[in-house]
């Protein structure tokens, strides 16, 4: 095999993984829309479209183990196809956490709509959308999906560019996510125990909460595998940022 065709298989394991990211944030953003529409079609579709990135990180496996077996990659090149196997693994844990939502937006919709989507006086179904199919209003859920989404593809295009700053960048922000899933338990437990009649569907929406919460540890998995590749040292990586957040 010449140096060309070498290289030219590490592009595209490159693009592979790019493209399985690209796919997985779309699929975030999806999950969270059946769950604000309690849309069933389109959970009953995310659940068989999971099968979609489970194919294609076993692809990226397969491509990056016949790499190495067959070529014996050193260095930065051998860091490079080991960082790709471990993001190809997150991506396609990001893709169960989806999974997962969508699961759960089924077992909300067969509970039926929480009463408070229906209008006092007539009994009929209050216009437009709802802001997640629970009593109260949970924003906090829909920001933290957004952030998740964001995060995935600054740590992508971290990746990308082999960009450490930039992967430091997603890798800070992790606590972003944490601070809503606290506000987010507290609120809902503060609502299942004024209100017994929301333990159940306030329940699912702690294990959504909690799935977005993983997918945001699994981006800083993604974005500390970028300095993995450019410095080959994880744990320095960690202890500046820990550094940088300290306070004074």
């Amino acid at each position: 095999m010449t140096r060309e065709h070498y290289e030219a298989l590490l592009k595209q394991l490159d693009g592979e993984i790019l493209e399985m990211g690209e796919l997985v944030a779309d699929t975030i953003g999806k999950c969270m829309e059946a769950l604000d529409r309690l849309d069933v079609d389109l959970a009953q579709q995310l659940i068989a479209a999971d099968n979609r990135i489970d194919g294609e990180r076993y692809d990226v496996e397969n491509r990056a183990l016949l790499l190495i077996a067959t070529q014996q990659p050193l260095a930065g090149d051998l860091r490079l196809v080991a960082a790709i196997l471990t993001i190809a693994t997150e991506l396609e844990r990001i893709g169960d956490y989806c999974e997962g939502i969508a699961e759960l937006t089924l077992r909300m919709a067969a509970d039926g709509p929480p009463a408070s989507r229906f209008q006092a006086t007539t009994g009929e179904p209050a216009p437009g959308r709802f802001t997640l199919p629970v009593h109260g209003n949970l924003a906090e859920i829909q920001t933290m999906a957004d952030i998740v989404q964001q995060l995935l593809r600054q740590s992508l295009q971290a990746f990308k560019d082999r960009d450490v700053d930039g992967a430091g960048e997603v890798w800070s922000q992790d606590d972003e996510v944490d601070a809503l899933y606290e506000e987010v338990f507290r609120k809902l437990i503060t609502e299942m125990t004024a209100n017994k009649a929301s333990i159940r569907r306030g329940t699912y929406l702690l294990w959504v909460a909690h799935n977005l919460e993983r997918m945001a540890d699994r981006v800083t998995n993604i974005a500390e595998r970028t300095a993995f590749i450019v410095t080959g040292d994880i744990a320095a990586f960690r202890d500046k940022l820990r550094a940088e957040t300290l306070p004074a």
